[in-house]
């Protein structure tokens, strides 16, 4: 689920960038910053809305909508084997969301947060294949949905290696817990055979959508913990860690 990656990253990581904008230097935290976590928290909320539509100076793209060309990876839901792949997946409703809490520890690189984003809407083209307890499955079609009530919960921590000579950050550890309050989707097929099918998966998902979500969490947090360190570390590798962490 994008939603994960795109909130993690704007949470758990300070400004990395070529150049840091004049305009954003007014929320910056120093790690002398006298109760940094308030200072990281309000950072967050006042920042959001230039996430939302992107930073050029910090080579950050648009977050609403946020768009990701091509995603694959193969995963293990309940004991199955199945490759997925998504192409030209489009995201919105992030600039709805709402930060509640910040903690961060610098001596041990830790950051926690909490978020809430009151609806997203989804669409994506998908190829999935493999098995399902027994049954080869080979389907592709699209994708639309619309989930509300998503909370976030997110721990991390940074580790540094050295390049030319400086320390830089990269992510280490991510945790995270998701929950979502409702939702409803559309599946359709390319196989007109396998309509049937979809549609039940998609009926059994509007019927029930928090029980569903739960079958398919540990894919979404892996799909989430990939993104987030493949977009963070090439950010975060932008500046020397005593750049985007000044004293």
């Amino acid at each position: 689920m994008k939603i994960v990656i795109l909130f993690a990253f704007i949470c758990n990581v300070a400004l990395a960038a070529h150049i840091y904008p004049e305009y954003l230097k007014q929320y910056r935290c120093k790690a002398s910053s006298e109760n940094f976590s308030d200072c990281f928290l309000n950072k967050l909320r006042n920042t959001l809305p230039y996430y939302v539509k992107g930073i050029p100076e910090l080579d950050i793209p648009p977050f609403d909508p946020f768009m990701l060309p091509l995603y694959s990876r193969n995963v293990n839901i309940l004991g199955n084997k199945i490759s997925a792949t998504f192409k030209n997946s489009i995201v919105t409703g992030l600039r709805n969301t709402i930060i509640h809490n910040a903690k961060v520890d610098l001596k041990k690189n830790y950051a926690e947060i909490s978020v809430t984003i009151p609806w997203l809407d989804m669409a994506t083209e998908y190829d999935i294949s493999g098995e399902f307890f027994s049954y080869p499955i080979d389907v592709k079609g699209t994708f639309k949905g619309n989930i509300t009530e998503i909370q976030l919960f997110s721990k991390s921590t940074l580790q540094t290696y050295k390049k030319d000579g400086e320390d830089y950050y990269k992510f280490d550890k991510i945790n995270q817990k998701i929950q979502i309050g409702g939702g409803r989707i559309e599946i359709t097929a390319t196989d007109k055979e396998l309509m049937p099918i979809v549609q039940t998966i998609a009926e059994y998902f509007n019927e029930h959508p928090r029980g569903f979500f739960n079958l398919i969490l540990p894919f979404t947090l892996e799909y989430a913990q990939d993104l987030l360190r493949e977009f963070g570390d090439e950010y975060l590798a932008n500046l020397p860690a005593s750049e985007w962490l000044p004293q």
